[in-house]
Formats: structure tokens, sequence, C-alpha cells
């Protein structure tokens, strides 16, 4: 997938979660190919444990998001976000 794409799909999570707002996501899930509706927010801090990630985000093409109903954070993979909001992206 060109980098135009993905810096659309990255720009677009941002435009959506901007100020901490809430949003809904549909993607396809890595693992094992699951479409997925997850409500999420940027920026959650709360429940951080301290320590850094043990990859890089840009470097896999995530985005690591708080997930409101599963109360945690979980990574977004920008090649397979198929919606923002009920919005194609």
């Amino acid at each position: 997938m060109n980098r135009e794409i993905l810096a659309e799909r990255f720009a677009a999570i941002m435009d959506a979660g901007e100020n901490g707002k809430f949003f809904t996501a549909k993607f396809i899930k890595r693992s094992n190919g699951q479409e997925r509706v997850m409500n999420c927010r940027l920026g959650v801090k709360l429940h951080l444990k301290g320590g850094a990630k043990a990859y890089d985000d840009d470097e896999h093409r995530l985005v690591t998001v708080y997930d409101v109903k599963a109360q945690g954070y979980r990574c977004i993979p920008l090649e397979s976000l198929q919606e923002i909001n009920g919005r194609t992206v």
C-alpha cells in the first residue's frame, strides 16, 4: 500500500480522535482476518504501566488507541482500516 493512502488514513484517525473524542473504527485484524469494529479514543494515559513498547508503531504501520469496551490499549493496522465513524477511508 502506498504511503499517501497510509498517511490519509492516519490523518483520518487523528482528526476523528482529536482532543480525546470517542470514535468508531472498522478494520480487519492481522492475526485472523476477522472484521473488527471498535469504539476507541486517542490520548488516554490513565492505564499506562510505564516502560517503552517493544516495537515502533510507525515501522509496523499501526496506531495505538484505547479500546473503550475492552478497557485496554489496542493497535489498528492502517493498511486494513476500512471506516472511521461510518465513513469509508
